[in-house]
Protein backbone atom coordinates (compact mmCIF):
# COMPACT_ATOMS: atom_id res chain seq x y z
CA UNK A 1 0.00 0.00 0.00
CA UNK A 2 1.08 3.45 -1.15
CA UNK A 3 0.88 6.76 0.62
CA UNK A 4 -2.27 9.01 -0.82
CA UNK A 5 -1.17 12.33 -0.76
CA UNK A 6 -2.85 15.25 0.61
CA UNK A 7 -3.04 17.65 -2.62
CA UNK A 8 -4.81 14.28 -4.71
CA UNK A 9 -7.43 14.49 -1.86
CA UNK A 10 -8.40 17.93 -2.44
CA UNK A 11 -7.67 17.63 -6.23
CA UNK A 12 -10.49 14.88 -5.56
CA UNK A 13 -12.59 17.08 -3.71
CA UNK A 14 -12.28 19.99 -5.90
CA UNK A 15 -13.65 17.90 -8.76
CA UNK A 16 -16.89 17.40 -7.31
CA UNK A 17 -17.85 20.27 -5.62
CA UNK A 18 -20.31 21.24 -7.73
CA UNK A 19 -21.48 17.63 -6.66
CA UNK A 20 -22.12 18.60 -3.48
CA UNK A 21 -25.45 17.23 -1.58
CA UNK A 22 -26.54 19.03 1.45
CA UNK A 23 -27.24 16.83 4.44
CA UNK A 24 -29.09 18.23 7.35
CA UNK A 25 -27.48 17.52 10.34
CA UNK A 26 -29.12 16.76 14.29
CA UNK A 27 -27.15 16.61 17.10
CA UNK A 28 -28.61 13.65 18.99
CA UNK A 29 -27.52 13.36 23.50
CA UNK A 30 -24.66 12.46 24.91
CA UNK A 31 -21.14 12.32 24.12
CA UNK A 32 -19.06 9.23 22.21
CA UNK A 33 -15.79 7.97 21.43
CA UNK A 34 -16.88 5.84 18.86
CA UNK A 35 -20.01 5.15 17.03
CA UNK A 36 -21.36 1.84 14.86
CA UNK A 37 -24.74 2.02 12.22
CA UNK A 38 -26.36 -1.29 11.33
CA UNK A 39 -27.99 -1.79 7.91
CA UNK A 40 -31.54 -2.20 9.83
CA UNK A 41 -30.70 1.55 11.69
CA UNK A 42 -29.78 0.16 15.33
CA UNK A 43 -27.19 2.62 16.35
CA UNK A 44 -24.79 1.94 19.20
CA UNK A 45 -22.07 4.06 20.91
CA UNK A 46 -18.88 3.92 23.38
CA UNK A 47 -19.13 6.33 25.17
CA UNK A 48 -16.81 8.63 26.94
CA UNK A 49 -17.16 7.49 30.73
CA UNK A 50 -13.81 4.93 31.24
CA UNK A 51 -14.78 1.31 32.61
CA UNK A 52 -13.88 -1.89 32.36
CA UNK A 53 -11.26 -2.82 29.37
CA UNK A 54 -12.62 1.02 27.85
CA UNK A 55 -15.18 2.81 28.27
CA UNK A 56 -19.43 2.27 28.96
CA UNK A 57 -21.78 0.78 25.93
CA UNK A 58 -24.62 2.59 24.54
CA UNK A 59 -27.57 1.60 22.22
CA UNK A 60 -29.92 3.76 20.76
CA UNK A 61 -33.81 3.75 21.60
CA UNK A 62 -35.21 6.60 19.41
CA UNK A 63 -34.89 9.27 21.98
CA UNK A 64 -32.00 8.48 24.54
CA UNK A 65 -29.16 5.76 25.00
CA UNK A 66 -29.20 2.49 26.94
CA UNK A 67 -26.79 1.31 28.94
CA UNK A 68 -25.82 -1.77 28.18
CA UNK A 69 -23.34 -4.02 29.96
CA UNK A 70 -19.65 -4.03 28.55
CA UNK A 71 -17.09 -1.83 27.44
CA UNK A 72 -14.48 -1.10 24.82
CA UNK A 73 -12.97 1.19 22.40
CA UNK A 74 -14.26 0.51 18.74
CA UNK A 75 -17.68 -0.70 18.02
CA UNK A 76 -19.66 -1.79 14.88
CA UNK A 77 -23.14 -3.26 14.21
CA UNK A 78 -24.20 -6.53 12.21
CA UNK A 79 -27.23 -6.27 10.32
CA UNK A 80 -29.66 -7.75 12.92
CA UNK A 81 -28.43 -4.91 14.78
CA UNK A 82 -26.34 -6.58 17.30
CA UNK A 83 -22.96 -5.24 18.43
CA UNK A 84 -19.27 -6.15 17.84
CA UNK A 85 -16.83 -4.37 19.90
CA UNK A 86 -12.74 -4.20 20.33
CA UNK A 87 -11.82 -3.47 23.91
CA UNK A 88 -8.69 -1.77 25.11
CA UNK A 89 -6.60 -5.55 25.65
CA UNK A 90 -7.68 -6.27 22.31
CA UNK A 91 -10.41 -8.48 22.86
CA UNK A 92 -13.62 -8.90 20.38
CA UNK A 93 -16.75 -9.99 21.56
CA UNK A 94 -20.26 -9.86 20.19
CA UNK A 95 -23.52 -8.87 21.87
CA UNK A 96 -25.66 -12.13 21.63
CA UNK A 97 -29.47 -10.08 22.22
CA UNK A 98 -28.60 -10.98 25.55
CA UNK A 99 -24.70 -9.81 26.47
CA UNK A 100 -21.87 -10.07 25.15
CA UNK A 101 -20.12 -12.81 24.73
CA UNK A 102 -16.18 -13.37 24.36
CA UNK A 103 -14.84 -14.42 20.71
CA UNK A 104 -11.72 -16.19 20.51
CA UNK A 105 -10.68 -13.17 17.87
CA UNK A 106 -8.31 -10.48 18.91
CA UNK A 107 -7.59 -6.84 17.16
CA UNK A 108 -8.11 -2.89 17.20
CA UNK A 109 -11.05 -2.29 15.21
CA UNK A 110 -13.97 -4.25 13.65
CA UNK A 111 -16.53 -3.51 10.03
CA UNK A 112 -19.38 -5.39 8.85
CA UNK A 113 -21.15 -5.18 5.93
CA UNK A 114 -24.91 -5.16 5.66
CA UNK A 115 -24.59 -9.26 4.72
CA UNK A 116 -22.75 -9.70 7.55
CA UNK A 117 -19.15 -10.39 6.84
CA UNK A 118 -16.96 -9.30 9.83
CA UNK A 119 -13.25 -7.72 8.71
CA UNK A 120 -10.71 -7.20 12.06
CA UNK A 121 -7.68 -5.11 11.90
CA UNK A 122 -5.36 -6.71 13.96
CA UNK A 123 -3.64 -5.88 17.22
CA UNK A 124 -0.15 -6.88 16.05
CA UNK A 125 2.37 -4.56 14.59
CA UNK A 126 3.84 -5.32 11.35
CA UNK A 127 4.97 -2.28 10.04
CA UNK A 128 4.62 0.90 12.72
CA UNK A 129 1.39 2.39 13.65
CA UNK A 130 -0.32 -0.62 10.72
CA UNK A 131 -1.88 -3.96 11.35
CA UNK A 132 -2.33 -7.17 9.84
CA UNK A 133 -5.73 -7.11 7.95
CA UNK A 134 -8.28 -10.26 8.48
CA UNK A 135 -11.64 -11.55 7.29
CA UNK A 136 -13.95 -14.07 9.47
CA UNK A 137 -14.76 -16.63 7.49
CA UNK A 138 -16.25 -20.18 8.83
CA UNK A 139 -12.71 -21.49 10.08
CA UNK A 140 -11.89 -18.05 11.75
CA UNK A 141 -9.88 -15.48 11.02
CA UNK A 142 -7.86 -15.31 7.39
CA UNK A 143 -5.27 -13.58 7.21
CA UNK A 144 -5.48 -10.79 4.09
CA UNK A 145 -2.75 -8.82 2.33
CA UNK A 146 -2.03 -5.38 3.53
CA UNK A 147 -2.44 -3.02 7.05
CA UNK A 148 -4.07 -0.82 7.77
CA UNK A 149 -6.06 1.13 10.99
CA UNK A 150 -9.74 1.83 10.31
CA UNK A 151 -12.38 -0.97 8.07
CA UNK A 152 -15.46 -1.01 7.42
CA UNK A 153 -17.16 -3.37 4.77
CA UNK A 154 -19.29 -2.68 1.97
CA UNK A 155 -22.77 -4.65 1.04
CA UNK A 156 -20.83 -7.38 -0.85
CA UNK A 157 -18.08 -8.04 2.02
CA UNK A 158 -15.83 -6.18 0.50
CA UNK A 159 -12.97 -4.02 3.23
CA UNK A 160 -12.70 -0.27 3.13
CA UNK A 161 -9.65 0.23 4.68
CA UNK A 162 -7.68 3.11 5.90
CA UNK A 163 -3.99 2.83 6.69
CA UNK A 164 -1.70 5.20 9.63
CA UNK A 165 -0.87 7.54 6.85
CA UNK A 166 -4.54 8.50 5.75
CA UNK A 167 -4.40 6.22 2.38
CA UNK A 168 -7.92 4.36 1.19
CA UNK A 169 -7.74 1.06 -0.11
CA UNK A 170 -11.27 -0.93 -1.25
CA UNK A 171 -10.91 -4.48 -1.71
CA UNK A 172 -12.32 -5.13 -5.18
CA UNK A 173 -12.50 -8.75 -4.27
CA UNK A 174 -9.09 -10.02 -5.66
CA UNK A 175 -6.91 -7.32 -4.52
CA UNK A 176 -7.04 -3.83 -2.66
CA UNK A 177 -7.37 -0.78 -5.48
CA UNK A 178 -5.84 2.31 -4.04
CA UNK A 179 -8.89 5.17 -3.84
CA UNK A 180 -8.04 8.71 -4.69
CA UNK A 181 -7.99 10.53 -1.37
CA UNK A 182 -6.74 10.46 2.47
CA UNK A 183 -9.18 9.86 5.38
CA UNK A 184 -9.19 9.08 8.89
CA UNK A 185 -12.24 7.03 9.14
CA UNK A 186 -14.64 5.55 6.48
CA UNK A 187 -18.03 3.92 7.04
CA UNK A 188 -20.51 2.73 4.59
CA UNK A 189 -24.14 1.78 4.33
CA UNK A 190 -26.40 -1.26 3.77
CA UNK A 191 -27.30 0.41 0.57
CA UNK A 192 -23.45 0.89 -0.59
CA UNK A 193 -23.18 4.57 0.20
CA UNK A 194 -19.75 5.43 1.71
CA UNK A 195 -18.70 8.57 3.61
CA UNK A 196 -14.70 9.20 5.13
CA UNK A 197 -13.64 11.57 7.54
CA UNK A 198 -10.20 13.50 6.50
CA UNK A 199 -7.82 14.70 9.37
CA UNK A 200 -9.60 18.44 10.13
CA UNK A 201 -12.98 16.90 10.30
CA UNK A 202 -14.26 17.38 6.28
CA UNK A 203 -17.16 14.74 5.50
CA UNK A 204 -17.01 13.45 2.06
CA UNK A 205 -19.41 10.85 0.54
CA UNK A 206 -18.27 8.78 -2.48
CA UNK A 207 -19.73 10.13 -5.72
CA UNK A 208 -18.16 6.44 -7.33
CA UNK A 209 -15.54 8.68 -8.89
CA UNK A 210 -14.24 11.42 -6.93
CA UNK A 211 -15.08 12.61 -3.02
CA UNK A 212 -18.21 14.49 -3.12
CA UNK A 213 -17.90 17.40 0.12
CA UNK A 214 -20.55 16.99 2.53
CA UNK A 215 -21.00 20.28 4.98
CA UNK A 216 -20.41 19.49 8.47
CA UNK A 217 -17.63 18.01 10.68
CA UNK A 218 -16.87 14.74 11.85
CA UNK A 219 -13.71 12.61 13.65
CA UNK A 220 -15.51 8.98 12.83
CA UNK A 221 -18.68 7.91 10.91
CA UNK A 222 -20.85 5.15 10.26
CA UNK A 223 -23.51 4.66 7.95
CA UNK A 224 -26.97 3.09 8.17
CA UNK A 225 -29.04 1.49 5.64
CA UNK A 226 -30.65 4.49 3.92
CA UNK A 227 -27.31 5.47 3.51
CA UNK A 228 -27.76 8.40 6.22
CA UNK A 229 -24.37 9.51 8.07
CA UNK A 230 -24.04 9.31 11.63
CA UNK A 231 -20.80 10.21 13.28
CA UNK A 232 -19.03 12.36 16.18
CA UNK A 233 -16.60 15.17 15.89
CA UNK A 234 -13.32 16.17 17.90
CA UNK A 235 -15.48 17.47 21.06
CA UNK A 236 -17.18 13.95 20.99
CA UNK A 237 -20.69 15.25 20.06
CA UNK A 238 -23.20 12.94 18.19
CA UNK A 239 -25.08 13.82 15.03
CA UNK A 240 -26.82 11.77 13.03
CA UNK A 241 -27.56 13.10 9.00
CA UNK A 242 -29.86 12.88 6.71
CA UNK A 243 -28.91 13.06 2.96
CA UNK A 244 -31.35 15.60 0.98
CA UNK A 245 -33.47 14.84 -1.95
Amino acid sequence: MRITSVALWLAACLSAAALAQAVSWKQLPGTANDIGVGADGTAWIIGTQAEGAGYGVFRWNGSGWDKIPGSGIRIDVDPNGRAWIVDNRGAVYTYDGQAFQHTRFHGSDVGIGANGVVWIIGDDDPKPNDHSIFRVGPKGLEKMPGVGVRVDVDPQGNAWVITSTHAIFHWTGQAWEQMPGAAVDVGIGGDGTVYATSTDQAVYRWGGNAWVPVPGQLANVSVDGRGNPWGINNERAIFVGERGK
